[in-house]
C-alpha cells in the first residue's frame, strides 16, 4: 500500500472519530 493511502485512511478515521466525539 502506498504511504499517502495509509494516510489518508488515517486522517478519515481521525475525522469520523472527531464527529462521533462531537456527537
Amino acid at each position: 500500500m502506498d504511504i499517502r493511502k495509509i494516510k489518508k485512511l488515517i486522517e478519515l478515521v481521525e475525522e469520523s472519530g472527531i464527529a462521533e466525539l462531537e456527537i
